[in-house]
């Protein structure tokens, strides 16, 4: 052993030392002996992981520490934490304190957030003597680990809700509500296609009826040509009328001018006949013999008045036929326009939209036949009956005059022969006014057939019309009946099934919307205590990572040194006092 050990030397480096250590401990722990401090409490609901001496920290930064932890004298569900801050920390009345665990070994410290600038500082009110209270509330950790057990049941809640939501029963119901759905899609498509088919018909007899507009199209320019033909042959008939008028006054003024000689002769035999009474016996004789000369051809002249008679009497016998046909025409036209009127509405009480505007244009285009129709009768009933009526006084004053003169010739047959010149010729302009008229009244009946086979082809058309209407629109209806009262029955138990679906739809709803509430409610109250883990716990757990791999760096580097040379690690490089 050493025996002559310099022990003052040895105590001075001892003590040395021993202050170095104690030096370099103060200089570790950061003691400041000037440094001021001011105490807050808090209280707490749980100060789990919490010791003395723990961290204070504000915003992150280390402020203080904590010197006391006991039970609140008036509230022992409560733990009242004292802390011990720097002074100069800015601690606001809206301060708020959490308890927060450092990195992974759940190390507790207290953590002071918030902090408004236009709020007040916590010292400055109230008491100055006083020691002031921060607020607390719940961390990250706490608000989960508190909260936990009420998600879980109201997670397990929800989750038996949508069992029983989700049960045979409802299944059940969902899968009548589908096929029920199924069907009636089915259904529907089914009514879609007839109406299809419907459509198809009524479109075809649209175009039928198009057809037939376009028939009275021709029709009513057919009638309107017939009329426009009898509107000629009456004004022939007038032509013709007229001209006979001249004829008859001829006529009259040669009667009128015989009457006149024969009244002349007669003063003339009167005064004279002393006188050539001896003459007249020569001239009786005389006159005799051209009396029987004459007696061939005023028979022939009779006759040729009787056969004129008879031609007009024949000629009147057939106008009065063809006024009777023309009657039995008009009725028939009658009754067929009561026919086209009755087909009219029978067709617009079935078929509305374009069908309506065809049937309007038919009954403006049978308007205008029937005010066609009610001219020509008008005509007929206005104009021939006067025509006819001035023919028979004509033919009636020629009977009388054609008397007046069969009578005069038989008394004075010496003046009959300029007389029966003028006579045929008369007759001979009568008969062909007659013929004439014969001809007008052809033109007429003409007319009045063809009016009769328009009419004819206006009944046909109006019977296509009806048997269309019968045929196609009766059956299109039926199925649009059919269809419609498939479409209600499927709608009937769609409607009487979708009370229940409602109803349950409704209550899930309810429940989810119950959930939905109570997991918003929850994450609105976490949110803040994972935004503040978030914002100081995350960059925590990293420092201490960091930390931590400088550590085992530093342990595996103490490590290999203390393997390689143990002496060395703990005396140093410097040689022992035994060897110098």
């Amino acid at each position: 052993m050493e025996t002559k050990a310099n022990f003052v030397l040895i105590g001075a480096v001892t003590l040395a030392g021993l202050l170095g250590m104690m030096g370099l401990l103060v200089w570790f722990a950061k003691i400041e002996i000037d440094r001021q401090y001011a105490v807050y409490e808090v209280l707490f609901d749980d100060a789990s992981g919490l010791g003395m001496a723990a961290d204070v920290r504000y915003n992150g930064l280390a402020v203080g520490k904590v010197i006391g932890l006991d039970l609140d004298q008036t509230d022992p569900s409560k733990v009242r934490v004292q802390i011990e801050v720097a002074a100069t920390t800015p601690i606001k009345t809206d301060t708020t304190a959490q308890l927060n665990s450092l990195g992974v070994t759940g190390v507790g410290y207290v953590a002071l957030t918030g902090g408004s600038a236009e709020a007040p500082l916590l010292r400055d009110t109230g008491d100055p003597n006083a020691v002031k209270l921060i607020e607390s509330e719940r961390s990250v950790v706490q608000a989960l680990s508190e909260d936990a057990p009420d998600l879980v049941s109201e997670a397990v809640a929800a989750i038996r809700d949508v069992r029983n939501f989700l049960g045979a029963e409802n299944q059940q119901s969902v899968a009548n509500v589908l096929s029920n759905l199924e069907s009636a899609s089915g259904q529907l498509e089914t009514a879609l296609s007839d109406f299809s088919d419907i459509s198809r018909t009524v479109s075809d007899g649209v175009g039928e009826i198009t057809k037939f507009t376009g028939r009275l199209d021709v029709i009513g320019t057919s009638v309107e040509t017939a009329l426009v033909s009898i509107t000629e042959t009456l004004d022939v008939a007038k032509l013709a009328i007229a001209s006979v008028e001249p004829t008859f006054r001829s006529a009259s003024e040669a009667f009128t001018t015989a009457e006149a000689t024969i009244d002349d002769v007669d003063t003339f035999v009167q005064t004279r006949v002393p006188q050539i009474a001896d003459d007249l016996t020569a001239a009786i004789r005389s006159v005799e013999t051209a009396t029987t000369e004459l007696r061939p051809q005023l028979e022939e002249v009779l006759a040729q008045f009787g056969g004129t008679a008879m031609a007009a009497t024949q000629r009147f016998d057939e106008l009065e036929a063809t006024i009777a046909g023309l009657d039995a025409t008009l009725a028939e036209a009658q009754a067929s326009f009561g026919a086209i009127e009755t087909a009219s509405g029978a067709f617009q009480l079935l078929v509305s939209g374009e069908g309506t505007a065809l049937v309007t244009d038919a009954r403006a285009t049978l308007t205008t036949v029937n005010e066609a129709v009610a001219s020509v009768d008008r005509m007929l009933k206005d104009d021939i009956p006067p025509i006819v009526a001035d023919i028979r006084s004509a033919v009636s004053s020629a009977s009388s005059v054609i008397d007046t003169v069969s009578a005069d010739v038989s008394a004075f047959t010496n003046s009959l022969d300029p007389l029966a010149a003028s006579g045929e010729e008369t007759l001979k302009a009568a008969t062909q006014t007659l013929q004439n008229a014969d001809r007008t009244l052809a033109n007429l009946d003409r007319a009045l057939t063809t009016t009769e086979t328009t009419l004819d082809t206006a009944k046909g058309a109006f019977a296509k019309a009806d048997t269309v209407l019968s045929t196609d629109l009766g059956p299109a209806v039926a199925d649009i009946r059919t269809a419609a009262g498939q479409v209600e029955t499927t709608m009937s138990s769609l409607a009487a099934d979708i009370p229940a679906i409602t109803t349950d739809l409704r209550a899930a709803a309810a429940r989810t919307l119950s959930l939905v509430e109570n997991i918003e409610a929850t994450v609105a109250t976490s949110a803040p205590p994972v935004q503040a883990f978030a914002r100081d716990g995350l960059p925590e757990f990293t420092r201490f990572a960091l930390e931590a791999q400088q550590l085992v760096t530093r342990l595996e580097q103490v490590a290999k040194k203390l393997e390689r040379d143990p002496a060395r690690f703990f005396f140093g490089n410097s040689l022992p006092e035994f060897r110098r």
